[in-house]
This record gives structure tokens, C-alpha cells and sequence, in this order.
């Protein structure tokens, strides 16, 4: 990060914006005012292209899609406990031939759901810190980070593969590591187990969903329909997180007026952060992200981290294969050679709910955090690490502070009727760990 002059970066004070006037505090200039109120998180997502983000019929839809194991593949409990360590992602009985029990389910299996990376209880992020990158049906290459607020977002993965929120639910349903779905997979269990809910919301599903063979439907346009079930079930996916969203924190009481809001330490480490330690360089505006795409030079260490990770120049590969339906940018440019090894710019709200840190959980804790930025960062990742990355010559009072700034971008978590358990079944087990079931949606 680069240091700077002043208290404040002048040269992000265009941030204000359109913000709403506030007199400043004692310490601080009208323009530092100004900048810290352009930075409030208020309001809510807008997608014009999800139909169905407004729709809250549509978003408990997907709520319940979100907590449910019965839509991805599965594997046998006698390839070994799923948190155990699979690697090869088990076996697959749908493609054996195995028909769904009167639950969903396929006979003697379990699947995974979005929420078993997505914990409410840990800021709907994944908090098995011990194995840095998460585990659906195989390891991932990645730490699984919240979905808190994540419908603000510019660009969505680690490396942007995705420009639409829907978009990445198709990565994150398709990919083989995490649920390893596909469109038929997911219409058959939408058939299985919420054919009613389905039909109220969008109209007839196909048929010969039901088919014990797991043949594609015969019907003619069967193909087109299963693209548009394949569509609607993302967008119901993204109406339901775009209901997640954290207001109100301190850091956004202060930045409106109340001088109580943040204590004395959090004030210093408010001050470093858009000053000495420059963090605002690149954790600017309301999300506290610049969406863009940087090199810090951190390395690939830790439990089932891959040996390499080229991060945005995969994204961009990742990008190009999403279907035009999903994604915003019509030619997605090649990768170039400072593409590797960049990733993009993790936004600070709520991060103290949410560690491990940094693309595979590479650093455990915010004071982890900080002392790596402190030090310069490494150089031990590919690419080219950023310009901004330099030593900060933070004392180890400042470090404290700063992590108590951090800690102040914690708000207030989204309405209990969206972290509860809404799907058809709550396994036993998941209630234990995922949070209490609330009242089923026929």
C-alpha cells in the first residue's frame, strides 16, 4: 500500500459524490466529512437484467434452494465422510442409475448445499479456518468468502468470473469441486421436490422430469425449457442474497454524525487507514472496494492449497465460457500476462466475521492481515505485485488500532427470516450447525 499525506487522500475525495451533507467533527476537514459519508452503505442491490430481484416470493424461493443438498451430485457415505477429504469427488449414483426416495434424495447419498460454504452463523462465510480453501465435493481452490452485501459487487469469484451475481451462482452450481451441477440435474430435483413451488412462480415444469433412467425429457423444446429453468433458478439464487445485505455499522453511524460511534482506538486506526497505511488506495467507497483486480505477492501455503493459481487470467477463461445469458460484457477481453496472479479486491464490510483471509486462507487473523501489508506483502505469488505494496512502518500500537477500524465495519446482520432454513428438508445434523429451520414453504 502506498503511504499518504494529510489525513485524509485527497485524490479519492471525488468518492463524495451525491452524499448527504454533514457537518464535520472536531479533527476533521468538510472534505474529509465529505469523503468518509460518500463511504455509508445504504440502500439496496439493482440488477436490471434479474427480472425477479424485487420479487420476494422469488427470493424465498431461493432461500430455499440455498440451504437444500438435494440439488447437487452426491456421494456414497462409503467413499468416506464428505468432510473427511474427498479429492476425486466421489461417486456419482444419478449416473449409476439410482432413483429418488420419496425425499429427493437419492437412495444412500448426501449432497452439498450453498450454505455449507456459506455459514450464517459465520457471516455467511466458511468457517472451517483449519482447511484455508473450502470443501464441497472436493477441495476448492479457494477460501470461500460472505455473502453478505455481495449483491453490490462490480465483479463476483476471486478472479471475476462472473459480472452478474446469477452468474456466478451457474459457476458455483456447475463447477465438479462444489455441487457439480448441471441444468437437467437441477430440474429433476426441482420436480422431485418443489414441483408446486415452482409451478406457482414460473408455470408448468417439464415433462418426464421423473424419469428413474435420468434420460433428458423427451419433449420438443425440452432443451430451451431447460434453459429457462436453468435461468430462473439462478436469478432466484441471486434475489435471495441480494436480501442479505449488512447495514448500520459503526464505522456508518460515525461517518453520519455520531462521534460516540467509534471508540478512540477505532478513531486512531480510521485515521491510518486513509492516511499512513493507505489501505483506502484500494478499499474505497461504500463496499470498501475499488473492484478492481491487484497483486499482493502472497504465495500458495496452507492445507489443500493448490501449487498454483494464475487468479484473474483464469477468471477471464471462466468469464468467456459463461453463457451471454448470465453475464453483462459482451466480448470478455484475453488474458494477458499481468492478468496472473492478480485477484480482486476483497470488500472490508464484516470482515471480522469472515477469516481465514485472502484468496486461500492464507492468514488466519485481521492482526495476520495487517502485519503482512505492514511487511510490504511477499513476493512469493505469481505476477507482479502491485505498486502500492510497500513496507508501511506501522508501529505495533498502530497495527492494534487499524484492526480495530477493521472491526468497526462490522453491521448489522440481515433480517432473521433470511438466515434461517427455509428448504424442504432440514437433515439431520445441518440444524446443528447451519442454524434452526424456519417455517417450510409448501
Amino acid at each position: 500500500m502506498a503511504r499518504a499525506s494529510g489525513v485524509f487522500i485527497v485524490a479519492v475525495a471525488a468518492l463524495a459524490g451525491c452524499t448527504e451533507w454533514v457537518a464535520p467533527r472536531p479533527g476533521l476537514t468538510e472534505q474529509d466529512q465529505a469523503l468518509l459519508s460518500s463511504m455509508v452503505l445504504r440502500g439496496m442491490p439493482v440488477d436490471p437484467r434479474n427480472e425477479y430481484l424485487d420479487d420476494a416470493a422469488v427470493a424465498e424461493f431461493g432461500q430455499q434452494l440455498f440451504f437444500d443438498r438435494g440439488l447437487s451430485r452426491v456421494v456414497l457415505p462409503d467413499a468416506g465422510p464428505m468432510d473427511g477429504g474427498l479429492t476425486d469427488g466421489g461417486i456419482d449414483p444419478l449416473d449409476a442409475g439410482y432413483v429418488l426416495t420419496d425425499t429427493g434424495y437419492p437412495l444412500a447419498t448426501q449432497g452439498v448445499a450453498c450454505v455449507h460454504c456459506h455459514v450464517p452463523a459465520a457471516g455467511f462465510s466458511d468457517d472451517r479456518t483449519a482447511r484455508n480453501v473450502s470443501l464441497g465435493l472436493r477441495w476448492t481452490a479457494r477460501n470461500s468468502p460472505t455473502v453478505l452485501n455481495v449483491a453490490f459487487y462490480e465483479w463476483w469469484g476471486w478472479d471475476g468470473r462472473a459480472d452478474t451475481l446469477w452468474g456466478q451462482s451457474v459457476h458455483a452450481y456447475d463447477s465438479p469441486a462444489t455441487m457439480g451441477g448441471d441444468p437437467l440435474r437441477l430440474a429433476r430435483a426441482l420436480a422431485a421436490r418443489y414441483s408446486d413451488r415452482y409451478r406457482a412462480l414460473f408455470g408448468e415444469l417439464l415433462p418426464d422430469l421423473d424419469d428413474a433412467r435420468f434420460e433428458p425429457p423427451r419433449a420438443p423444446d425440452a432443451e430451451a425449457e431447460l434453459r429457462r429453468i436453468y435461468d430462473r433458478s439462478m436469478k432466484a439464487w441471486a434475489a435471495y442474497m441480494s436480501r442479505l445485505n449488512s447495514f448500520d455499522s459503526p464505522f456508518d453511524r460515525f461517518a453520519q454524525g455520531d462521534d460516540h460511534a467509534l471508540g478512540e482506538g477505532a478513531r486512531r486506526g480510521l485515521t491510518l487507514f486513509f492516511g499512513k497505511a493507505g489501505c483506502v488506495q484500494c478499499h474505497r467507497g461504500p463496499m470498501f472496494t475499488d473492484n478492481q483486480f491487484h497483486s499482493v505477492g502472497l504465495g500458495q501455503t496452507g492445507l489443500n492449497v493448490p501449487s498454483v493459481d494464475k487468479g484473474r487470467s483464469s477468471g477471464l477463461d471462466l468469464l468467456k465460457k459463461l453463457p451471454t445469458a448470465f453475464r453483462r460484457v459482451a466480448d470478455v477481453p484475453a488474458p494477458t500476462e499481468s492478468d496472473v496472479g492478480r485477484f480482486r479486491t476483497k470488500s472490508l464490510r464484516n470482515v471480522s466475521l469472515t477469516g481465514p483471509y485472502m484468496h486461500a486462507g492464507q492468514l488466519e487473523t485481521l492482526k495476520d492481515v495487517v502485519w503482512f501489508y505492514n511487511r510490504g506483502g511477499d513476493r512469493d505469488g505469481l505476477g507482479t505485485p502491485s505498486v502500492f505494496m510497500e513496507p508501511l512502518g506501522l508501529t505495533e500500537s498502530e497495527q492494534s488500532d487499524l484492526v480495530l477500524f477493521l472491526e468497526s465495519l462490522t453491521g448489522q446482520p440481515p433480517d432473521a427470516r433470511w438466515s434461517c432454513d427455509n428448504s424442504r428438508e432440514t437433515v439431520e445434523g445441518m440444524e446443528r450447525r447451519f442454524g434452526a429451520p424456519c417455517a417450510v414453504i409448501p
